[in-house]
């Protein structure tokens, strides 16, 4: 066999090598598409599922008819539900059972510097009164720290169970006045909310959000 003939054999037979891995390639190519939509699904249904696993039950200090300033830190460039619930029986120890109930729906989204407006606005609330206790578990929320915080006003003296689709920082404040929800070193940047001793035009008694 000469020599061209050897060569033009190497070639086809590197050609169809060639062709061979190519063929290996996109079909390793079409598998791993596969296998990434298929976690992408996965991960899909999982926050769906499990996007309300961050719970924290917070304990709100002061006296038991005020209101105090309860902040959740806001993500940036999502929105974020909060869920606020207080059950029937809690703090049964100084209420005795059957002492009222409540759900907060909020969702929210910070309002970072290049990304989109603050936002933060009810999905539902509903609350019944308790034997023992005729108050509103709800006085108010809305928007602080430049956008970049949450804050409700929750009766004090009792716990209540806050749930985050998206793991978040929360700060319970207990003072009457002056509580620092936002400190910095230049004083005129420092935010400091009070104690509400009734419920805001944001509330109303029945337990229904004004607007929804």
């Amino acid at each position: 066999m000469s020599l061209e003939s050897n060569i033009a054999e190497l070639v086809k037979a590197s050609n169809a090598l060639t062709g061979t891995v190519n063929g290996k390639i996109a079909d390793i190519d079409r598998r791993v598409d596969v296998k990434v939509q298929q976690m992408e699904d996965w991960r899909n249904g999982a926050r769906q599922e499990f996007a309300s696993i961050a719970t924290q039950t917070i304990a709100v200090g002061g006296a038991a008819d005020h209101w105090y300033p309860v902040v959740i830190s806001l993500p940036s460039r999502k929105a974020m539900d909060i869920f606020i619930a207080r059950y029937t029986h809690e703090d049964s120890d100084k209420y005795e059972k059957f002492n009222g109930a409540m759900f907060l729906h909020l969702c929210g989204v910070n309002g970072e510097w290049g990304g989109v407006p603050p936002l933060l606005y009810p999905q539902a609330y509903s609350y019944k009164a308790g034997l023992f206790e005729k108050l509103p578990p709800v006085a108010d929320f809305g928007i602080t720290a430049f956008g970049m915080k949450a804050v409700v006003w929750l009766l004090g003296a009792r716990h209540y169970n806050v749930t985050t689709s998206v793991p978040a920082i929360i700060e319970v404040f207990s003072q009457e006045i002056g509580n620092v929800v936002y400190d910095h070193p230049n004083p005129q940047y420092v935010i400091k909310l009070d104690a509400l001793q009734g419920v805001s035009g944001a509330m109303v008694v029945n337990g229904y959000l004004r607007g929804a």
